[in-house]
């Protein structure tokens, strides 16, 4: 294990997130393109539209990835669940199998706009009981509110379900879309509170309370 070192900046400094995203973009470039060069300057290319155009060294054509069987005497908790990532995901899950989805959410209840979502998430429900030959019994869906930016309401809902827990999906987030040298520490710490600072609790919770039949998270 190596021990990290130590700075004296906050998770939620926005400067050196900055800094330290450039930093690691850097890299990823240099080590994938033989380009380190960001052409951050207004005149000169993203580096976006340079990788769009770029063959990665080294790398071959992915061979196609097994088709995930999300079936099991379980449940499935998808954060952000009543958004329209977070019921997307939940269709992918009952197409491929799953029985049981837990839709987590801050306010519990899916907004006017993602009703017909929810009624999609039914019909693959049914899709997936088709498609294993199980149409006798469809999968089902609750939703739980549950506020992941807080780790006392995540450890009491993995305390309550990590026996039965097959898998959690974290699709919890607030969109504020911006350039990085717009953030600051305001607009930061509200992005991460349900990203990555929820990310965290729910480790530390799955760490305290275990989940024996974990496949995914």
């Amino acid at each position: 294990d190596v021990e990290p070192e130590p700075h004296s900046h906050s998770s939620n400094d926005a400067a050196w997130v900055r800094d330290s995203c450039c930093s690691v973009a850097r890299e990823l470039a240099s080590a994938a393109f033989g380009c380190a060069d960001l052409r951050l300057a207004p005149n000169k290319r993203p580096l976006m539209r340079v990788l769009q155009r770029a063959q990665p060294r080294g790398l071959a054509r992915s061979a196609p990835r097994s088709k995930f069987d999300a079936r099991g005497p379980g449940s499935y908790a998808i954060t952000g669940g009543t958004g329209a990532l977070g019921l997307a995901m939940a269709m992918w899950l009952a197409r491929r199998g799953a029985r049981h989805i837990v839709l987590l959410s801050r306010s519990g209840k899916v907004k006017e706009a993602n009703l017909p979502l929810l009624e999609a998430l039914t019909l693959a429900f049914e899709a997936g009981a088709k498609a294993f030959k199980a149409a006798s019994s469809v999968g089902s869906f609750e939703l739980v509110q549950c506020d992941v930016s807080d780790p006392q309401a995540v450890d009491r809902f993995v305390r309550r379900t990590s026996p039965s827990l097959l898998g959690i999906i974290h699709c919890a987030g607030i969109l504020d879309d911006g350039l990085l040298a717009s953030i600051d520490n305001q607009r930061l710490a509200a992005v991460a509170a349900p990203k990555s600072s929820a990310a965290w609790a729910l480790h530390d919770a799955l760490h305290v309370h275990g989940a024996p039949n974990l496949r995914l998270f």
